[in-house]
């Protein structure tokens, strides 16, 4: 249910921006996909349990059963399979499997908007000055109703006192902003980021009504990301571990191949803050820079 649900929140993203995007009423399909390369997504998930079998290079085939929400690294797409590298060997799935058709969509809205100039709308009385951030949804005329929010609000944690436990995450409904943090204990750049990005969070709570940071492990177990949490004293909150399908549609949706990863979503499904430029990581702390400066115009 929590998966179909982001799944849907995604598409819905994509089709309102690919509404004013040259290209981006494509209908799309496995077929179009497999003849587009600039189209395929860098990692693709699970819908479901599936046996696959791994050809490890100069090894022997062994079958496994990969869990619902299982990420893996895209290599090509040919006719109606992925080609998939997991754990060093080759993987082939049908693409009905795999959420292949949602992250070929977002590439394609992607690709569609960065090709159209964009040209900044006449100025009206009371607009606000270029370069100021664009007024609030829901503003006067009702509370933010932040749709990744309310799907975020359930599978949280968080540290308090000595233990990592479940969180509420109710609030995030409200919240204008949404900082998506993508990290793991084992990389070091991580480890310097990560306190820094927590005094950032401390200095700035004069704007806690609008913004929250999410933690998004890409931790390699359930245990490494409690000791994480607790080792970095996490002040903001985490999805919870077991939530793969979740993980794997935020890291597919909204992250990247590099850590650390700091991305701002805002209550309209946009990103208004990334590591990256582009294709280009240019890292969290331009990041968290560039953030910063949008809660003091916000």
């Amino acid at each position: 249910m929590k998966f179909s649900s982001l799944l849907r929140f995604g598409l819905l993203v994509a089709l309102a921006a690919g509404a004013h995007a040259q290209g981006a009423a494509t209908s799309l399909t496995v077929e179009y996909v497999s003849a587009h390369p600039e189209l395929w997504p860098k990692q693709v998930i699970t819908k479901g349990p599936a046996q696959v079998t791994l050809r490890p290079s100069g090894g022997a085939p062994t079958t496994v059963t990969l869990p619902a929400g299982q990420l893996m690294k895209v290599v090509a797409v040919e006719g109606a399979t992925v080609q998939l590298e997991y754990q060093g060997a080759a993987v082939t799935l049908p693409a009905s499997q795999t959420d292949l058709l949602a992250g070929a969509a977002s590439n394609q809205v992607r690709i569609a908007a960065a090709s159209r100039p964009v040209a900044p709308p006449p100025a009206a009385a009371g607009a606000a000055a270029p370069g100021n951030v664009p007024p609030v949804a829901g503003g006067p005329a009702g509370p933010i109703q932040n749709p990744l929010g309310a799907f975020l609000r359930d599978g949280l944690i968080g540290f308090r006192g000595d233990s990592v436990a479940p969180q509420s995450g109710a609030g995030l409904v409200g919240k204008r902003f949404i900082a998506l943090y993508f990290a793991t204990r084992s990389d070091d750049a991580c480890r310097a980021f990560t306190p820094r990005l927590a005094q950032f969070y401390g200095t700035h709570r004069r704007d806690s009504e609008k913004f929250e940071v999410i933690f998004v492990p890409t931790d390699r177990s359930a245990k490494e990301m409690a000791y994480h949490v607790r080792e970095m004293q996490m002040p903001w909150l985490a999805v919870d571990y077991d939530q793969r399908e979740v993980i794997g549609r935020l890291r597919q949706q909204f992250g990247g191949s590099d850590v650390p990863n700091l991305v701002v979503v805002d209550e309209r499904g946009r990103v208004v803050v990334s590591s990256y430029e582009g294709n280009k990581f240019v890292g969290a702390e331009k990041a968290m820079e560039q953030f910063g400066h949008l809660l003091d115009q916000s």
